[in-house]
């Protein structure tokens, strides 16, 4: 079985409402849906979801790399010796990890499918049923912190995330209000998004030592790591690397420098199922935690992420694989459902969905910049 054909399809889909962290305010999302073909009339589907200022490059761009430089290398491989096709891209193609995700994701829809197996087994199999979720609150008025708050915790969901800016002040009585509403059922953790300096962090983790939060996330921007790792030394709460975390350079360099006690990975962020895999087990044996999962996005890169927590011990509860509940629309037959704050783990071939023709045709892109 060779593969015959890759496919790129640019979509981009109203959110709900808008939502605003340090990064800035959303309305609209982009993302890109691979689609390889291999003979006969079966294919894999894979996705990623860029972010404005949070990913290096917006959705167009993955297209373009996608079928400019690494399309030409997949065709005529074989579809089943997934590393095979990963080690010719990285050798060939340096980073643009986002796009390289996307087409493993569709390798291993492709391998499941022929198979008859979810991906989770193909990862080495589920070690859990259900998948717990965190909420998300942006950077909102402390009163409609806590609403939001009431809503995620009504709604099933333990733990919620909330997003603070440099505004010190008004975050800390976001995050007070979040703790208000949730008491001891809500675990509550803080993200910074790169947006603080020391000074900043310090008054925050001053500010918010009494609120019972989980950890403080990405205080300072993604090449900060060494002020990470002093704020570690002198902080009584926990920290988490996001944007830090790029490779398993960067992650080595958290690890060993102790600069958070917890990690975020992504599949889109980190290149793939393999590589965030070796990294949550290299996590581990530092005796770090993962947090999995990208806020935002459709059902295909959400089912993908879905199927490797539920295949990872050192993945912890409270992913963070939460996109569809933010969007308006999907492109799948079925968008998966999450608003009762777990779901079940897919249980299909492949990553367990379908592409809907006609929302394809609905929201693609045609038009990108140059």
């Amino acid at each position: 079985m060779r593969i015959e054909k890759v496919e790129t399809m640019h979509v981009r889909i109203p959110l709900k409402k808008p939502t605003r962290s340090a990064h800035g305010t959303t309305t609209l999302h982009d993302s890109v849906v691979v689609r390889i073909y291999a003979e006969g009339k079966q294919y894999g589907l894979g996705g990623i979801d860029p972010m404005p200022h949070y990913d290096p490059e917006p959705a167009h761009a993955v297209v373009k790399v996608i079928e400019s430089q690494l399309a030409p290398l997949v065709m005529r491989q074989d579809p089943f010796q997934i590393r095979k096709i990963i080690q010719i891209m990285d050798a060939e193609v340096p980073h643009h990890w986002g796009a390289k995700a996307a087409i493993e994701i569709a390798l291993f829809d492709l391998l499941g499918k022929q198979l008859g197996v979810p991906i989770h087994v193909l990862l080495g199999g589920r070690i859990k049923d259900e998948i717990h979720l965190n909420g998300w609150i942006g950077a909102v008025e402390p009163e409609q912190a806590k609403k939001e708050a009431r809503g995620w915790l009504e709604g099933g969901f333990r733990s919620v995330k909330v997003k603070i800016d440099p505004d010190v002040a008004t975050g800390i009585r976001r995050v007070a209000a979040v703790r208000a509403e949730g008491k001891e059922k809500l675990q509550v953790r803080v993200d910074a998004n790169e947006s603080l300096n020391m000074t900043q962090a310090l008054e925050t983790l001053k500010g918010m030592s009494n609120l019972d939060i989980l950890y403080l996330e990405q205080p300072f921007p993604r090449e900060g790591i060494q002020d990470l790792a002093s704020l570690a030394k002198s902080s009584h709460l926990k920290l988490m690397a996001d944007e830090s975390v790029q490779d398993l350079g960067t992650l080595m360099q958290v690890l060993k420098t102790q600069a958070a006690q917890y990690v975020k990975l992504k599949i889109q962020k980190q290149g793939g199922f393999l590589k965030v895999q070796q990294m949550a087990e290299i996590a581990e044996a530092f005796g770090v935690p993962v947090i999995l999962g990208h806020g935002f996005g459709l059902t295909i890169s959400t089912l993908a992420e879905l199927h490797l927590a539920a295949s990872c011990q050192n993945i912890i509860d409270g992913c963070e694989s939460v996109g569809p509940i933010k969007m308006s629309d999907d492109v799948v037959k079925d968008p998966i459902r999450m608003e009762k704050g777990t779901v079940p783990v897919p249980m299909k071939p492949g990553l367990g969905t379908d592409l809907d023709e006609e929302k394809i045709k609905k929201y693609r892109v045609s038009v990108v910049p140059q």
